[in-house]
């Protein structure tokens, strides 16, 4: 798993109890943790679909995979306090839900980093003949 309760705590500090998810927070340790695998696991089949071998062990890749964990980790858990960027009215007008959203900011985030990972040297065991770059639809103007 990537990234850490602790580290979605600083980012999401207003929704902690002194800086710790608990069962009283909203959202609880339980649903962090559960957060951090879900969002782990959908980096390591993106990664996957790159040709990447998972879990990516290599120090400083792993790093740069933990800020984006916990980023959107600590998003949803603002989401899971109606506030955010996954919880506006044009996210709903659009149809768009937080975990759409999530799956293109990862899948984008892959193909942005693809040739960074693999000139740092984190191993594949293939290169896909064909890429596919997902982006979320542009915004209807008002």
């Amino acid at each position: 798993m990537y990234g850490s309760t602790t580290e979605v705590a600083y980012l999401a500090r207003m929704w902690t109890l002194d800086g710790s998810w608990t069962t009283a927070t909203n959202p609880t340790a339980a649903q962090v943790t559960t957060w951090l695998t879900s969002v782990s696991s959908m980096v390591d089949i993106a990664l996957q679909g790159a040709g990447f071998v998972t879990p990516v062990v290599l120090a400083a890749a792993v790093d740069a995979i933990d800020m984006l964990v916990n980023g959107i980790v600590a998003d949803l858990c603002h989401a899971a306090n109606s506030s955010g960027r996954f919880f506006t009215e044009r996210i709903v007008e659009r149809g768009l839900s937080p975990m759409i959203m999530v799956n293109h900011q990862i899948a984008n985030w892959v193909a942005e980093w693809t040739t960074g990972l693999t000139q740092m040297g984190v191993p594949r065991v293939s290169v896909p003949t064909s890429t596919q770059n997902f982006s979320i639809p542009p915004r209807k103007q008002l």
